[in-house]
């Protein structure tokens, strides 16, 4: 019941949006250097 937690469900959701905005600063910032 823990890992079902809405606690844990929220951070792991804003863990993925975290990983998501780098990504697409990554590529962002690739576009804008090539």
């Amino acid at each position: 019941p823990q890992t079902l937690s809405p606690a844990n469900g929220k951070r792991y959701g804003y863990a993925i949006r975290n990983t998501l905005i780098i990504i697409k600063v990554c590529i962002f910032r690739a576009v804008c250097q090539s």
